[in-house]
């Protein structure tokens, strides 16, 4: 997978194109949410109970039985995927801005269709942090012509995933959450260093 970011940089080797599927593959934010668990260990505590705390701060655990872990040699050219994205620094907004950059084209996103775990969920409350901003290691967005017959091989390897929108002409790229329509933003920091950031003053 190429991590260039910029229509001025080399050329992906794959396509992407309007009318395709877009694809997370993997729980998003699990690395982070993990990382923010950790610096934030007695916060948890205070919080949850001590077998529910402990799976907060290993959610990273989950990640390697993820998208970049068990998807091997063929999965893309068996699931039609013609382009990919790790979700990492910055999280799944950050790999969407990227991607659709590289290209010069939209999207339409349906927010709630991006898979995410409730104990990443539950971690992002405590700390107040975006888990669409959050480094989601192991996890995977894609483009394919068609994103059902891509989840189906995703299933064989053990993955789950979600088609979550549509690639689309012109460079607008919303994204619905219920009746709510915003826009995706420029990449930025993510959302673990406010947490750091935090521990860091206090130290």
């Amino acid at each position: 997978m190429n991590r260039h970011h910029s229509r001025e940089e080399k050329k992906r080797p794959g396509f992407l194109k309007p009318g395709q599927d877009l694809i997370v593959a993997g729980s998003i934010g699990l690395t982070g949410a993990a990382a923010a668990a950790r610096a934030g260990e007695k916060a948890l505590r205070e919080r949850f109970s001590a077998s529910y705390a402990e799976r907060l701060l290993s959610l990273d655990k989950d990640a390697e039985n993820f998208a970049q872990n068990r998807l091997g040699e063929g999965f893309f050219r068996e699931a039609g995927v013609t382009e990919a994205e790790p979700a990492e620094d910055g999280g799944i907004m950050n790999s969407l801005w990227n991607l659709l950059e590289a290209y010069g084209l939209g999207c339409t996103i349906e927010l709630r269709a991006i898979p995410i775990l409730q104990e990443t969920v539950e971690v992002c409350e405590v700390f107040d942090i975006n888990p669409y901003r959050l480094s989601s290691g192991g996890c995977l967005l894609m483009a394919a012509d068609n994103g059902f017959s891509a989840l189906n091989a995703l299933r064989k390897r053990g993955v789950e995933g979600a088609v979550i929108g549509k690639v689309e002409k012109g460079i607008a790229r919303r994204i619905l959450n219920g009746e709510t329509e915003t826009f995706l933003d420029r990449p930025k920091p993510d959302e673990i260093e406010k947490i750091l950031n935090q521990r860091e003053v206090k130290v």
